[in-house]
């Protein structure tokens, strides 16, 4: 029984697909299919009833799923205790983080690596939490605290947004200044898939309607800002820094905004993780009066 064959059989039963188990893996879909029909043949069953609508485990399949969620769950904790026996600081390091810190990470990048000659950072930029303990990522910055799981956290300074225009389309929409700014303009927000995240339920809060141009990405909002379509919300770190931008009103106050910076323990020990981390903590609180500024003036 070759381990390869297990993983995908265990990608194939979580997603219930061929084409997204391919995805999550990173294969092709003729080579998911032909591992599965590889471990049927060492085990000599059939592990999945293949339907119109998607592959749904035999009942030998699901005889079989403990086992092998057993033995993934081995070689995860041997993959993360890796970087901790290698006990060097080259190689890898991968961050997830959503859209704004992804952008904040990648503009410090050099604060990350410096002097650290052979170390690589990766930055993994999803809205959807990177499962840690299967190692799809070795650190994570997340606006909830973790419940669970053998996670080490640590909480960070959180970036305050406001609301921003293009300073044109302020002056021609003079109500932009004011409280009717939420009935009189344009709006740019996210679209339903991010529906959750805590600005978008801000706006959701005080407008009647949808914004008019919906993004998936959040750097979409400040191409839409920029090219004068309407207002969007977006960090001050980010608006701050564009001239032709306009800060409307102070910072959301929403006490509910938090960030964490999430590691496995098990990787708490891994020197180029360990070496990241620090750099990560470091550069948030040098930049702490940039991620959460006082008033400025429109």
């Amino acid at each position: 029984m070759h381990w390869n064959d297990v993983r995908v059989f265990l990608a194939v039963a979580e997603s219930g697909s061929l084409s997204a188990a391919a995805r999550r893996l990173k294969l092709s879909q003729p080579t998911v299919g032909r591992r599965v029909r590889a471990l049927e043949r060492t085990l000599g069953l059939p592990l999945f009833d293949r339907r119109p609508d998607g592959f749904a485990l035999t009942a030998a399949g699901a005889g079989v799923l403990p086992v092998a969620a057993d033995m993934a769950r081995a070689a995860d904790a041997m993959e993360r205790q890796r970087p901790a026996m290698e006990g060097s600081l080259a190689g890898v390091v991968r961050i997830a983080a959503g859209g704004w810190m992804s952008r904040f990470l990648g503009a410090h990048a050099p604060d990350l690596t410096a002097g650290l000659p052979g170390l690589e950072i990766e930055i993994f930029n999803a809205y959807q939490f990177a499962n840690l303990a299967r190692r799809e990522a070795d650190l994570a910055l997340r606006n909830r605290r973790p419940e669970g799981g053998k996670l080490a956290v640590r909480r960070l300074p959180h970036p305050l947004y406001a609301v921003y225009g293009h300073r044109r389309y302020v002056e021609d929409n003079p109500k932009a200044r004011t409280e009717a700014r939420f009935r009189a303009c344009r709006w740019i927000g996210f679209d339903e898939t991010n529906a959750h995240l805590p600005t978008a339920r801000w706006l959701a809060s005080r407008l009647q309607h949808s914004p008019a141009l919906r993004c998936t990405q959040s750097v979409n909002i400040l191409d839409g800002i920029k090219g004068g379509f309407g207002l969007g919300i977006i960090p001050c770190f980010v608006g701050d820094e564009e001239s032709d931008l306009v800060r409307l009103g102070g910072p959301i106050a929403d006490d509910r905004s938090q960030l964490w910076l999430v590691i496995h323990e098990d990787l708490r020990r891994a020197p180029r993780v360990r070496a990241v981390v620090d750099r990560v903590v470091d550069l948030f609180d040098r930049h702490r009066h940039t991620l959460a500024p006082g008033p400025r003036r429109a």
